[in-house]
């Protein structure tokens, strides 16, 4: 647990910082904004790669959860598919329904 708030420590040091600066009215709106933007555009996923870089993988030891992960994948889009076109979903409509099925987040 350790591990993991020293990693994403200095994310939360920019945004906090940034919410410190502008409760003080040293700096108006806009730094506030780009200071977020940074953390959450460059920040967080340098972070994201640099936790997986570090990450121990074999293909060997996950084939399970791929091969899960990858069936489930396909059924959701063939569930979608086939929901989409009961329902005669709009082209867009249906993109947007596959994204929502298959990637709920």
């Amino acid at each position: 647990m350790l591990k993991i708030l020293i990693v994403i420590a200095p994310l939360f040091l920019i945004i906090f910082g940034a919410a410190a600066v502008q409760r003080f009215k040293k700096t108006d709106e806009h730094w506030s904004e780009v200071l977020n933007g940074f953390a959450l555009h460059v920040g967080l996923p340098a972070l994201i790669f640099a936790a997986l870089s570090r990450a121990d993988f074999s293909f060997a030891e996950e084939k399970g959860l791929i091969a899960a992960n990858s069936l489930f994948l396909i059924g959701g889009f063939v569930v979608a598919f086939i929901l989409g076109k009961i329902l005669r979903l709009k082209p867009s409509a249906l993109r947007t329904f596959f994204i929502c099925l298959v990637f709920a987040n």
